[in-house]
């Protein structure tokens, strides 16, 4: 009996939970805009994500969520498999975007949205942001808030 695709499967299976895991592999299969933000992997973020604690998602885990989505998503639209990836930058600001309107769950989330639609001076735009975005498609006039154009700048701008 040839054992040999059996252990193949069994590696790539091995490499693939340690790599997941963080088990400092990273560095050896990840390119170093995933590794120089403060750490993580799709497991922390998505441990982050359920359990309330967004805004305690480091730059890598933003960023990794958002490759994530975007190769997700990409499968059904070609415009989003054509998105960027996310800059070291563009993550910070997503964070302070993220903490500075309290969006810590996928509850406050959905909150967010309504509140922003009834109330759009309730949104807190953090410069960063505008500045990290400034040469996406959306524009953000400060003096005029448009919550559709913030809402798709943040969170296609995620993906």
């Amino acid at each position: 009996m040839n054992h040999k695709p059996r252990m193949t499967r069994l590696i790539g299976f091995g490499m693939t939970l340690a790599l997941a895991g963080g088990c400092g592999l990273d560095s050896l299969f990840m390119p170093e805009r995933l590794i120089d933000g403060g750490g993580g992997n799709l497991i922390t973020a998505g441990l982050k994500v359920v359990s309330g604690q967004i805004t305690s998602l480091t730059q890598d885990e933003v960023q990794l969520l958002a490759d994530q989505a975007r190769t997700t998503l990409g499968g059904v639209s070609a415009e989003l498999a054509a998105l960027p990836e996310m800059t070291n930058e563009q993550a910070d600001a997503y964070l302070e975007f993220l903490q500075a309107n309290g969006l810590n769950s996928i509850e406050a989330f959905a909150a967010f949205v309504e509140n922003a639609e009834e109330d759009p001076d309730s949104v807190v735009i953090p410069e960063s942001l505008i500045e990290a975005f400034a040469d996406t498609d959306v524009e953000i006039d400060e003096d005029n808030i448009d919550v559709d154009e913030v809402l798709d700048l943040v969170f296609a701008a995620s993906m």
